[in-house]
Formats: C-alpha cells, structure tokens, sequence
C-alpha cells in the first residue's frame, strides 16, 4: 500500500467524482479504473466517505487559507468595497489552479456536486471546513451593504456563488469565444476581474424592480 497508490486513487477519485458526482461514482468502478482494489481504498482513507473529504482537502488546504489571507486585509480596514471583498476570491482561485490542470474546474464542481447532492457527511465537512472563512466573507458583504435585508443578502449571496461557479466552469468557451469573434485573450484573472462589477451591482440592486409586478 504504497503513498503512490494513495495519489493515483485521489487522481481518479477527483476525476470521477467531478464528472460523474459522488453517488453516481461506485468503490467497484474507482478502483478498477485506479487498477487497485478496495483494501486499498479502505487502509488509506477508511472508506468512500473518507476518500471524498481526502479530495476535498487537497483543494482546501490551498484555498482556504489564501482567502482567509486575502479577507483579513480588507478587514483591518474600516469599510471595504463589494469589487474588493469579490476580488479577495481571485488569488485563492489562482493557487488552486496553479496544482495542476484542471484542478480549478474540478474543485468548483466538487463544491457544486457536494450542495447539490444530500450526503449529510459533505454538508457537515463543508461546515467544518468553510464556516471560518463564510463568517468573515459574510460579515464583510453585509458592512459593505447595509441597505439590503438579511435575507436578500443570503439570496444574493446564493446567486452570486452560481454566477461565478458557472463563470470558472465554462471560462474555456468564453475564453475561445473572445479569441475567436473579438480577438481578444482572456486569462482567468481577467475574466474574474470583469464578473466582479457585475456581482457588485447585483448584490445593491433595488429590491423590487419597478417592471416586475407582485400579486
């Protein structure tokens, strides 16, 4: 049970869980597809459950320091912009790209797949591992937004998340397309900095729009 039987069956693992998600990934199939078995699997990680998290973590450890970094700058401040607080994401960003290819867009949809689906594990390890740093990003948004009620800040909040994961996960495209129809090259960092005006000005917009009309 060597440690590169250990980083082969994260590299699968990482693989299959962000294209297929969690359920849908099989022990039988993951370490077929490792050329191992699940001895394997259960002597360095413990189980599925366990496997999982290890994933995670490999991203996390990267990320979430970064941003805790980045956040605890803006809060020695005595206010802080929203196109600030957003651009706090885009260097924890860059260190999780900078692992490997790929790494980026499957730590966003391991984050995606880890909401969607109901595995009381994941939401109890997202806690764990994100409540820190979401008390500080939160604290800092609704400073910066005093005007906007707790629960459409927590709307909001949502709807900037898919914004942005949907952003980071089809940057290849928007990244071809401006190549090809506006001869223009975009890296991440700038795509990231051009979301950001648009986040700002989704999170103060008006809460009712003056078109829209309620029953």
């Amino acid at each position: 049970m060597t440690q590169q039987t250990k980083i082969h069956l994260l590299q699968v693992a990482e693989q299959l869980f962000a294209s297929q998600g969690y359920s849908a990934t099989s022990l039988r199939q993951l370490t077929a597809q490792a050329q191992t078995n699940l001895a394997a699997v259960n002597y360095h990680f413990g189980g599925k459950k366990g496997l999982i998290q290890a994933v995670l973590n490999r991203h996390f450890v990267i990320f979430i320091p970064e941003l805790q970094s980045q956040l605890a700058r803006l809060e020695q401040q005595q206010s802080a912009s929203l196109d600030a607080i957003f651009g706090c994401f885009i260097p924890a960003f860059e260190a999780v790209a900078a692992q490997r290819p790929q790494a980026l867009a499957h730590f966003i949809q391991l984050i995606g797949r880890g909401y969607a689906e109901s595995q009381g594990h994941l939401r109890r390890y997202f806690t764990l591992q994100f409540g820190a740093v979401l008390h500080q990003f939160h604290a800092l948004v609704a400073n910066a937004c005093p005007t906007v009620s707790a629960n459409t800040l927590f709307l909001r909040l949502h709807f900037t998340l898919g914004a942005a994961a949907f952003t980071l996960l089809s940057s290849p495209a928007l990244q071809a397309i401006s190549e090809n129809q506006f001869q223009q090259q975009l890296t991440i960092r700038q795509l990231l900095y051009a979301l950001i005006p648009f986040l700002s000005q989704g999170m103060m917009a008006p809460s009712q729009p003056s078109f829209v009309t309620y029953p």
